[in-house]
């Protein structure tokens, strides 16, 4: 019985980044978002414009969903502090707090950046149509 064996491209093997990274290569998930906006916008058409305008509700949703997740861990991180033994024993250690309002920080600087695109999006709907209002 053949069997077709296929082999992996051969790759450049990887080089570890210079540490500490140059600022240039440093960005924030927002700044990515803007950026590409940025570069891309005079190429999109309207129905682009429309979907990425589309996306405020994303950005609420996300905010509203945020919102929630931070008002519980506070309630479970207070509740815990509060309450004799057995404990939860979530977020009780400085390090894992810390990653989880990292997270939440590049969660913000994400939508940040989202929602200046739909905003940019929006407006430019918004002045495309009235630009073309104005010459009818």
């Amino acid at each position: 019985m053949a069997t077709n064996k296929q082999t992996a491209p051969a790759r450049a093997p990887a080089r570890p980044l210079p540490l500490p990274l140059p600022a240039a290569t440093v960005a924030s998930p927002g700044s990515v978002l803007v950026t590409l906006y940025e570069a891309a916008a005079r190429h999109l058409s309207p129905a682009d414009l429309q979907t990425v305008a589309g996306a405020v509700d994303v950005v609420d949703n996300v905010c509203r969903r945020a919102s929630t997740l931070a008002e519980g861990l506070g309630c479970l991180i207070a509740s815990d502090a509060d309450s004799p033994e057995p404990r939860s024993g979530a977020l009780q250690d400085p390090a894992e707090v810390a990653r989880v309002l990292w997270l939440m920080g590049n969660l913000f600087d994400l939508v940040g950046g989202l929602n200046y695109a739909a905003t940019r999006a929006s407006e430019r709907l918004t002045n495309s149509a009235a630009n073309e209002g104005a010459t009818s």
